[in-house]
C-alpha cells in the first residue's frame, strides 16, 4: 500500500473504509425508507420532497465511490480519488451509476442559481413545479420549464429526467457488492 491520505496499515485502513461502507449501507436504508414514504404521501409537495431525498442520498453514495471525483472541491480532489479507488478495489464490480444521476446532481445542488437564471432571463418561460402523476394542464404550444415533476418513477428536475427506480436499484446493487465482497456481519 502506498496511500497518500489514508492509512497504509491494512487493519487501520479496513477500520476506516468500513465507516464509508457503513455509510453507503445507511444511505441505502434511507433511500428505501424515502421510497416507501413517497408511495404513501398524500400531497405533491411531500412526494417531491421524498423523491429529492432519494437523489440526495444516492448522490452521497456516488461521491464516495466516484473515482473521477466529479463533484469534489479542487483541494479535496486527490483525497476523494484515493478514497474512491480504495473503495472500488475493496469492492470489485461496483456498477457505474445511472447517467442521469450525474446529469441531475449539479442542477439539484445549485437550484437557487438555476432559479435565478430563469427569473432574470429576458423572457422567462411558464414554469411547471411540484407535479405528480400525469400531464400538466398547460397548453403544449407555450414554452415552459419543469422545475420538479414526478411521473411514475421518472423525476424531472429542471428539465432533466432521472428514473428513480434505476437510482434505487443502483444503490442496492452497490450495497449488495459491498456486503458480499467483504462478507462482513457488521451491516
Amino acid at each position: 500500500m502506498n496511500n497518500q491520505f489514508f492509512p497504509n496499515d491494512e487493519e487501520e485502513l479496513n477500520f476506516v473504509m468500513r465507516i464509508y461502507e457503513g455509510e453507503i449501507n445507511t444511505r441505502n436504508d434511507w433511500i428505501k425508507e424515502n421510497a416507501r414514504l413517497l408511495n404513501e404521501a398524500k400531497s405533491a409537495s411531500i412526494v417531491i420532497n421524498h423523491a429529492m431525498a432519494i437523489i440526495n442520498h444516492a448522490m452521497l453514495v456516488l461521491r464516495l465511490i466516484d473515482i473521477e471525483a466529479v463533484g469534489a472541491r479542487l483541494k479535496d480532489k486527490e483525497k476523494a480519488i484515493e478514497r474512491a479507488t480504495i473503495l472500488n478495489n475493496r469492492n470489485q464490480g461496483i456498477p457505474k451509476p445511472p447517467k442521469t444521476l450525474r446529469n441531475i446532481r449539479n442542477d439539484y445542488e445549485h437550484f437557487e442559481a438555476r432559479l435565478d437564471k430563469w427569473a432574470t432571463s429576458s423572457n422567462p418561460s411558464m414554469y411547471i413545479d411540484l407535479i405528480v402523476g400525469g400531464e400538466e394542464f398547460i397548453f403544449d404550444n407555450i414554452p415552459k420549464d419543469t422545475f420538479r415533476k414526478l411521473e411514475g418513477s421518472n423525476l424531472t428536475f429542471w428539465n432533466t429526467k432521472i428514473d428513480l427506480q434505476e437510482v434505487i436499484n443502483w444503490v442496492e446493487e452497490v450495497c449488495k457488492i459491498i456486503n458480499e465482497s467483504n462478507n462482513r456481519a457488521r451491516f
